[in-house]
């Protein structure tokens, strides 16, 4: 997410970036055919000038004046604005657009019921669990600029957190039970073989 700069900084920033994954490649030989091509993806909440599309890209062209023709596929710059989004047919793009929107807990809720049997939507949902859990990283980024608004908006507390992590990893818990000895379920949940020996006994019943 990109929201601290706008105009030319943000467009040379991109480019910039695009270059330097071309550029940290190593040719051996002069095989160049060997280069891989290089797609920069940024994700603005407001584009970086007066774009109205949900997704632009830019390619390397040449312009002889009368044409502007593709030069090549190396590298390929996309912008996604979430300020014109709408609901498309990729599914994992649409899940990223609506999690990278969300605002307060209601508008987590609706994404976690939505998405709750989507793969990609689960991971999303997981992750930002993982960093609201680490106290660590929750502190840097209270120190930066940038997310001095954001970081009111967190849509559990810490120990909200920690209840929906613990009820996800029992639910894996119990499924394992039939695969798995309680030693080995612990320590793929990080729950406590205590813990484990209960659901155990609790799920017989």
């Amino acid at each position: 997410m990109q929201n601290g700069y706008s105009g030319e900084p943000i467009r040379n920033r991109l480019v910039y970036y695009a270059c330097r994954a071309v550029g940290g490649q190593k040719v051996k030989s002069g095989r160049y055919d060997k280069l891989k091509t290089c797609i920069i993806s940024f994700i603005f909440e407001n584009a970086s000038y007066d774009n109205k599309r949900f997704m632009t890209k830019y390619y390397i062209a040449s312009d002889d004046g009368k044409k502007i023709r593709k030069y090549s596929d190396l590298l390929t710059i996309v912008e996604v604005n979430l300020k014109y989004y709408k609901s498309m047919e990729d599914k994992s793009l649409n899940a990223l657009c609506e999690f990278l929107k969300i605002q307060n807990n209601t508008d987590l809720k609706k994404f976690r019921t939505k998405y709750k049997c989507s793969e990609f939507g689960n991971m999303l949902y997981e992750r930002y669990i993982k960093v609201v859990l680490d106290k660590d990283i929750m502190e840097k980024v209270e120190k930066m600029d940038l997310y001095q608004e954001k970081i009111q908006l967190r849509y559990h507390s810490v120990d909200e957190a920690a209840a929906l992590q613990r009820r996800e990893s029992e639910k894996i818990a119990i499924k394992l039970l039939d695969v798995l000895d309680i030693e080995t379920i612990a320590e793929k949940t990080n729950l406590t073989i205590k813990k484990v020996q209960a659901l155990k006994k609790k799920h017989k019943k």
